[in-house]
């Protein structure tokens, strides 16, 4: 197999992979999809944000004690407040992992690309592989937008540990539209960072 046709699997992958979460979790509304490239070379896997699971995870912050520090003229609303914070956090903060139906030849196939020279981690060529030739074309495939045509989920790549990867990467794959929103809700979350008491 070689890159062009891993980049059409891994994207078949990942509309069976969503369509197969929609009908498992119907009252969900996703509003991301990171594909995760595993430290080892061999392993590819992904999460789905949801508007669910944000507000779940809103929830559990607040049980644990993080509160919105409100201005005396504002109405301290601490999960709604905390659901802005944390909506483009890590992807292990509310969002739900799966493993792609074809996941052992998926990950045997990336793999061998990297042992066959492909793919290397030099760079950030596994990342821009990822970015650029799997995720990127989503938003041209019909198969993608038919449900959302007007707003698509959010598509991005991440190896799991730093949240900004998977901002970098929704930059340069999602439409300018759909980026300008992001970096509009990624600021706003960074504005009430000052504002978000942590439990002591």
């Amino acid at each position: 197999m070689n890159r062009p046709a891993l980049a059409q699997r891994l994207r078949d992958s990942i509309v069976a992979a969503v369509e197969a979460f929609r009908r498992d979790r119907p009252g969900e509304r996703p509003y991301a999809f990171a594909l995760i490239g595993g430290q080892s070379r061999n392993f590819v896997s992904f999460a789905i944000a949801t508007e669910e699971g944000l507000r779940e995870t809103a929830a559990e912050y607040v049980a644990r004690g993080y509160r919105y520090d409100a201005h005396e003229w504002e109405r301290a609303d601490h999960a709604e407040r905390l659901t802005v914070w944390l909506r483009w956090a890590n992807p292990d903060d509310g969002w739900r992992y799966g493993d792609f139906a074809d996941s052992a030849a998926l990950c045997d196939s990336v793999r061998r690309l990297f042992e066959g020279g492909e793919l290397t981690d030099d760079d950030g060529v596994f990342e821009a592989f990822c970015t650029d030739e799997v995720l990127s074309p989503l938003a041209r495939d019909p198969r993608w937008t038919s449900d959302r045509p007007d707003r698509p989920m959010i598509v991005g790549f991440t190896y799991g540990g730093d949240p900004d990867d998977f901002l970098r990467s929704a930059t340069r794959a999602n439409p300018y539209p759909r980026v300008i929103e992001l970096w509009g809700e990624r600021w706003r979350a960074e504005e009430l960072e000052a504002r978000i008491k942590k439990p002591s």
